[in-house]
């Protein structure tokens, strides 16, 4: 199953628009960069 997934940055406000199979995985790697 694949998730849409929308994100904003707290640092610049930057939105991210995307997809992945998995959503907690996808939230750990936008929140290390």
């Amino acid at each position: 199953m694949f998730y849409n997934y929308t994100l904003q940055s707290f640092r610049n406000k930057n939105i991210y628009i995307g997809y992945t199979s998995d959503s907690r995985k996808r939230l750990k790697e936008h929140n290390q960069k």
